[in-house]
C-alpha cells in the first residue's frame, strides 16, 4: 500500500452473504480493519475501541469496515459493536487480508473519499490506538476534504459543436 495512491477496488460479503464492492464506499472516509479472530482478546479490546471512536460518525462521513477471518458463531454477539458507521465483512478464505498484507500483520488502513490510503497503522507500532483516534478525530467533513470545494468534473472538447448551437447551449444554461 502506497500512502496517497488508490487502493484497489475489491468485492467482499458481508457476514450475511450479501456482497460488498469497495467502490461504493467512495464519497466518505473509510477504514478497513483487520484484526484477525475476535477470540484474541486484544483483537476484542481493539475492536471495542474502534466502535467507541465511531459511534459518533454518520455514515456519510465515514464507514468502518472490520474483516473477519472466521465465522462467527453468534452474530448477535456484534451488536454491541455495530454503528451507523461500523461493519463486518467476512473474509474466511483471506483474499482480502493478504492483498493488503494482513495476514503479515494486523493492520487498520485509513482511506480518503477517493479511496486514496492516508494511513495504514500496523498493530506492531506502540501507539497505534493514539494515532487512529487522532486520525479519525481530525479527519474534515467529506466536502472539505481537498482544503478548497470540490465541483463536479467539467470536460472541455474545443471546436466540437458549431457556433450557433454553443451559444443556444449557454442561452439555456443561462435559463
Amino acid at each position: 500500500i502506497t500512502l496517497g495512491d488508490p487502493v484497489p477496488w475489491f468485492r467482499g460479503r458481508n457476514l450475511l452473504g450479501q456482497p460488498f464492492d469497495l467502490h461504493v464506499a467512495a464519497g466518505r472516509w473509510v477504514v478497513l480493519a483487520f484484526f484477525g479472530t475476535l477470540e484474541d482478546p486484544e483483537a476484542l479490546r481493539r475492536l471495542t475501541a474502534l466502535a467507541e471512536q465511531t459511534r459518533p460518525f454518520s455514515e456519510d462521513h465515514l464507514s468502518v469496515y472490520v474483516f473477519l477471518p472466521e465465522p462467527v458463531d453468534d452474530l448477535a454477539k456484534l451488536l454491541p459493536f455495530s454503528g451507523q458507521a461500523l461493519r463486518f465483512i467476512a473474509d474466511y478464505d483471506g483474499a482480502i487480508g493478504k492483498y493488503f498484507h494482513a495476514d503479515e500483520k494486523r493492520r487498520t488502513i485509513v482511506l480518503d473519499p477517493m479511496l486514496r490510503a492516508i494511513a495504514d497503522i500496523t498493530w506492531d507500532i506502540p501507539n497505534h490506538e493514539a494515532m487512529l483516534s487522532g486520525l479519525l478525530a481530525e479527519l474534515p467533513k467529506v466536502d472539505d476534504m481537498a482544503g478548497v470545494p470540490l465541483t463536479a468534473p467539467a470536460l472541455i472538447v474545443p471546436r466540437v459543436f458549431d457556433f450557433p448551437l454553443c451559444e443556444m447551449l449557454v442561452g439555456l444554461y443561462d435559463k
